[in-house]
């Protein structure tokens, strides 16, 4: 195996490390080591694939392995995290038994789909779970009881779409800039600004999307017939 790969796998599977220190720490009572640790997640997730293309280290064990990590730590991770949130018992229950599916269904399409340069096709889980987790823990933003099973709704409905979010670097820095402000602004904690700057990226991508007119549910045309993936509703 060359050298490039290894580098590359093992910044997912460090990134994998943190996240499951970050699940460990979440059960003990210790969300101000959990959001540290689910960051460092989502820095390795983000830095592992651009690294990847750079070095020619694209492998199918990477892709793999990066939506194995994904769906470990955002997606049965993001659902303990969100439940501990949760207002009502109800709630908990609800994001306990929906969110590992929506993430695991996310994955699945991400597999599936071609990947295109710049683009992520449906908003990232990453994102879409940290994003949750600001609004469900900042004080002065904390939703009303069911409040968080409806977002957590709509970012599934998001992570399933075809809305095309940017993965550009300056996409990247003007919605984390744009929600790490807005978090200052009303004092969130020092501890979820990676959280809200995900929530950030989130509402520009979707609020981008929405003027480019891009449609929940309208294809995105694709290379050709054969690289064109199926609507959701005929995936087998």
């Amino acid at each position: 195996m060359r050298p490039a790969v290894v580098l590359v796998n093992a910044v997912t599977l460090a990134g994998l490390a943190a996240g499951l220190a970050g699940i460990a720490a979440g059960l003990a009572g210790r969300p101000d080591i959990q959001y540290p640790l689910f960051a460092l997640c989502l820095i390795a997730d983000g830095v592992d694939g651009p690294m990847a293309r750079l070095l020619g280290a694209e492998t199918r064990f990477g892709r793999y392995a990066d939506a194995a990590s994904d769906f470990t730590v955002f997606g049965v991770g993001g659902a303990v995290a969100l439940s501990a949130l949760a207002p009502t018992p109800a709630g908990a229950a609800i994001l306990l038994a929906t969110w590992p599916v929506a993430a695991a269904a996310r994955l699945g399409l991400f597999l599936r789909r071609e990947a295109v340069p710049g683009l992520a096709t449906g908003l990232p889980l990453p994102a879409a779970a940290l994003a949750l987790i600001a609004l469900g823990q900042a004080g002065p933003v904390q939703p009303s009881p069911g409040a968080l099973v409806l977002l957590a709704a709509a970012a599934t409905v998001l992570m399933l779409s075809r809305v095309t979010f940017s993965r550009s670097p300056m996409a990247y820095a003007v919605g984390l800039a744009a929600g790490g402000a807005a978090a200052l602004a009303l004092g969130v904690p020092a501890v979820l600004l990676p959280m809200a700057a995900c929530a950030g990226y989130v509402a520009l991508g979707t609020a981008g999307a929405a003027m480019r007119g891009v449609g929940l549910g309208k294809p995105r045309p694709a290379a050709g017939p054969a690289e064109r993936s199926p609507p959701l509703w005929t995936l087998k």
